[in-house]
């Protein structure tokens, strides 16, 4: 009875921590680029969201959905808020310059989803990084410990 209660708080104790670090990496990858994009060119947001994948270890979907929403909320208020100042006149005419039958909430949706897909690739490809940068440091330990090495 006692091992059931310790297993179940041990496991919420988990997947707490893994919302907090999750929640976290968002944050963060938001905060990053928004003061990145402020002096860089916009592909920083890539550069940002692969250093906070690379310290805040995540698995790796869970990096990639951390970066994708978080340049996908941060670029898509970013466009909202810009495109009202001007009621809609130039994404209006950039939707329908596109084949997007000029919509304009279609393209500030694919602004959004095109930023959040490079970050997301970003993050993804930093969690794969660490992952395998992890195993060869744990397998050069055991190899030295084995005494396989000089």
């Amino acid at each position: 009875m006692i091992e059931k209660v310790f297993t179940a708080s041990c496991s919420t104790i988990l997947s707490n921590y893994l919302l907090m670090k999750f929640i976290v990496s968002f944050f963060l990858t938001v905060l990053l680029s928004f003061a990145g994009t402020l002096f860089f060119p916009w592909w920083i947001i890539a550069v940002a969201a692969f250093a906070v994948a690379a310290l805040i270890h995540l698995r790796p979907l869970a990096s990639f959905i951390a970066g994708f929403l978080a340049l996908f909320v941060l670029w898509g208020a970013q466009a909202i808020y810009l495109d009202a100042k001007n009621q809609h006149l130039l994404a209006t005419k950039i939707a329908s310059v596109l084949p997007l039958g000029g919509s304009y909430i279609i393209l500030i949706l694919l602004t959004a989803f095109i930023a959040g897909l490079v970050a997301g690739m970003a993050a993804l490809t930093a969690s794969f990084l660490r992952r395998t940068t992890g195993n060869k440091v744990v397998v050069k330990m055991v190899m030295k410990r084995e005494n396989v090495l000089c």
